[in-house]
């Protein structure tokens, strides 16, 4: 998978100047907040990482909130990348794959508790971010149906899956298991909770 820096260095020279110095601080800034999380970050050290200065941020960005966004749609379009081919593994094989997902998120706690906080914090239908929640809610149905839908064709998974619910219950048990994991990380493996979920559910769903 590209990830946003070399994403960039693919499309140098094709993108806008301003453009680049853009994606070039988000890219930046989620480096920053993967090492530092998000309460000991400020817009200077944000601007040092990248070579900037906090007024060119601004300008880009509008506020430290709107450069929060864009990071979040950023990780939000990485996450696709990585969950794409998972999901087109289908049946068994793509719930296996979103198990062992849990091992990548594990791995960067304070990126994850950076999306779980602005999910939270938009959950108003009048927030900014709201309908961009509910627009990735609906890719990631899309996903799990159609993993689930090729488990069932090839025999792998009960065709009388009730596929709705248990595309909410699979959301649902993902968003559980973050905050669980990030309130208490000492007691909650992300990883052991995706393990023995994932693995009661495809004894459950097997055919």
């Amino acid at each position: 998978m590209l990830t946003g820096r070399e994403r960039q260095a693919d499309v140098a020279g094709q993108l806008p100047r301003g453009d680049q110095m853009r994606q070039a601080i988000v890219d930046g800034a989620i480096e920053f907040y993967a090492r530092n999380g998000a309460r000991r970050t400020n817009l200077t050290d944000i601007a040092m990482q990248v070579g900037t200065s906090p007024p060119n941020i601004l300008y880009h960005f509008g506020s430290k909130a709107g450069l929060i966004t864009a990071m979040v749609e950023e990780l939000e379009a990485r996450r696709i990348v990585e969950m794409e081919p998972i999901a087109e593994r289908g049946g068994v094989a793509m719930l296996r794959g979103l198990a062992a997902y849990a091992r990548c998120t594990e791995e960067s706690p304070n990126l994850a508790a950076l999306a779980l906080m602005c999910s939270v914090e938009n959950l108003g239908a009048d927030e900014p971010a709201h309908q961009y929640f509910l627009k990735q809610g609906e890719r990631d149905r899309t996903l799990l149906r159609k993993g689930l839908q090729a488990g069932i064709a090839r025999g792998e998974l009960r065709p009388d899956i009730n596929l709705d619910a248990t595309i909410e219950e699979i959301r649902a048990f993902m968003a559980g298991a973050w905050l669980v994991w990030l309130l208490d990380p000492g007691h909650a493996s992300l990883t052991r909770l995706y393990d023995g979920y994932f693995s009661k559910l495809i004894r459950e769903l097997s055919a």
